[in-house]
């Protein structure tokens, strides 16, 4: 496994440092595998604050599991991720369920050149989803980049940081908005709108999608009423999304979990 650099709180007695129990090989009980980027390491939060650990004290009060395993290292692109999955199927086994947040595709500009890029991440993930039905692990997977306007398709950053004022804003634009800095189009989308969607994560059954008006408006009614630890827009490190956030991919997740039961 690799070290874990998250720049979260660290509250964990994991060899690896990565904030969860430490690995094992031998399993009693539901084993629950969390994989993904810093917002599934939890940057910014206490470990109890996390979808991912809100999620398994939900499935933990209803059935026998093993322990809570989370292999999210921070920055994580989508292909790295699935890398630590099989890394970890290596060292200590397949799990039984796997929850996996994905991340911005244009992070795969460190392995694959653009235009090679939406298939590398297509073709990727289909071999983590047919692994995992070919050993009966559910796969249940989302991301946290979201389209606000379906129109326009700019996938939005959950914080934004402008004069001061924090705010939800597209990652990337053509330009700024009259008043705000410009910002430059990456090198990472250079397909068409029809061949992203042939390449979308959407295609998959394992894949789990969401209204961004749903939760826009499910975080948002947390938080203008009130800002505190249990209802937070902001984690401490004031950079990643706070425990409103954490709150709404839990419940995401749990939903689908319990679907199939």
């Amino acid at each position: 496994m690799d070290t874990n650099p998250t720049f979260g709180l660290r509250d964990s007695d994991n060899e690896f440092d990565y904030r969860c129990d430490p690995f094992k090989e031998i399993h009693q009980g539901k084993h629950i595998l969390f994989i993904g980027d810093s917002f599934a390491a939890g940057d910014g939060l206490d470990k109890e604050d996390t979808w991912c650990y809100k999620l398994y004290s939900r499935i933990s009060k209803e059935e026998p599991v093993s322990g809570y395993f989370n292999a999210g290292i921070s920055g994580s692109s989508v292909t790295e991720s699935i890398d630590q999955f099989f890394k970890y199927c290596h060292n200590y086994g397949n799990p039984d369920v796997v929850f996996f947040v994905t991340t911005e595709f244009h992070r795969e500009q460190r392995h694959v050149y653009d235009e090679f890029m939406y298939p590398y991440i297509f073709n990727m993930y289909l071999y983590l989803e047919q692994y995992c039905k070919s050993n009966n692990i559910k796969l249940y997977s989302f991301s946290w980049v979201k389209s606000i306007d379906a129109k326009i398709g700019n996938p939005v950053r959950h914080v934004r940081t402008y004069q001061g004022k924090k705010i939800l804003r597209p990652l990337w634009t053509e330009q700024g908005k009259e008043g705000e800095p410009k910002q430059r189009v990456p090198e990472g989308y250079p397909l068409t709108t029809a061949m992203q969607k042939v390449y979308s994560l959407n295609n998959f059954s394992s894949y789990h999608d969401y209204s961004s008006k749903d939760m826009i408006s499910s975080v948002f009614e947390y938080d203008k009423i009130t800002n505190t630890p249990e209802k937070s827009l902001w984690a401490a490190d004031d950079c990643h999304p706070g425990t409103s956030f954490h709150n709404f991919y839990a419940d995401l997740m749990y939903n689908a979990f319990k679907k199939d039961q």
